[in-house]
């Protein structure tokens, strides 16, 4: 997205988090929020992370009546986009598509149900539009074409998992297998869009199942009943005795 953004020779973007990476860290510190409730400015824009957010911002910056759809989780988000490659959302003005459940509010680097943060975010009370200089702003930088791609973009062909159709056929059950054996959340912790795209990169070599959260935490406790049980069988005559100090 940053060095090598797609249909862009340049990003407007300056960093780019992974998941993968800050997630075990944010869970196991128990953040919480703190400090004031935000400007004005933050609370318009804290709309967008949940579905249909986006769409109301949009539609208020638009000078007619928009069309518009919202949808939210990966397998919803996938099957439509597929109706738009096959061209059934003629009249459609706005799509937005959120991976996660019920939009950003539904990530795994949440703290709060998403359902109760919906509900205090469509009680928040705040205007859509922002005021008249930034809305200038936000104009000029539309005419200028800062959203607009200057190109279509490539479409990405598939790799097979191997070019050899016994191999491939072999893998794609393993891939099956291991994906039977993960939560089928798609919680997007280990970095994938969902559980399947891990078993890919797993049997691909590209991962391993304690990428899982979940896999990584019965791991885990897996170890620890080992541990407790090997410690159990250790005889008293290889504890090493505490020295006496001198008197």
């Amino acid at each position: 997205l940053v060095r090598n953004p797609v249909g862009r020779k340049r990003s407007a973007l300056k960093y780019v988090v992974s998941v993968q990476n800050v997630i075990r860290d944010l869970l196991a510190s128990n953040i919480r929020a703190t400090g004031s409730n935000g400007s004005e400015s933050s609370k318009r824009w804290l709309l967008w992370s949940i579905t249909g957010g986006e769409t109301r911002q949009v539609s208020a910056f638009s000078d007619r009546t928009l069309t518009s759809l919202s949808v939210s989780g990966l397998r919803n988000t996938i099957d439509l986009l597929n109706e738009l490659e096959l061209g059934r959302l003629d009249g459609v003005d706005f799509i937005e598509c959120r991976a996660c459940s019920q939009g950003c509010i539904g990530g795994t680097g949440t703290y709060e149900s998403r359902y109760l943060s919906r509900l205090r975010l469509q009680n928040l009370d705040t205007a859509l539009l922002p005021p008249q200089e930034e809305m200038e702003v936000v104009r000029s930088q539309y005419k200028r074409g800062l959203w607009r791609l200057p190109s279509p973009l490539p479409v990405k062909e598939r790799a097979p998992l191997s070019q050899d159709i016994g191999e491939a056929m072999a893998k794609l059950r393993e891939m099956d297998e291991i994906y039977a054996t993960l939560p089928h959340i798609d919680c997007g912790s280990c970095g994938r869009p969902s559980c399947r795209a891990l078993a890919e990169d797993i049997v691909r070599g590209l991962g391993s199942e304690t990428d899982c959260i979940f896999k990584l935490r019965e791991r885990i406790s897996s170890l620890s009943e080992e541990i407790g049980e090997l410690a159990s069988k250790v005889p008293h005559t290889l504890y090493s005795r505490r020295k006496r100090k001198p008197s």
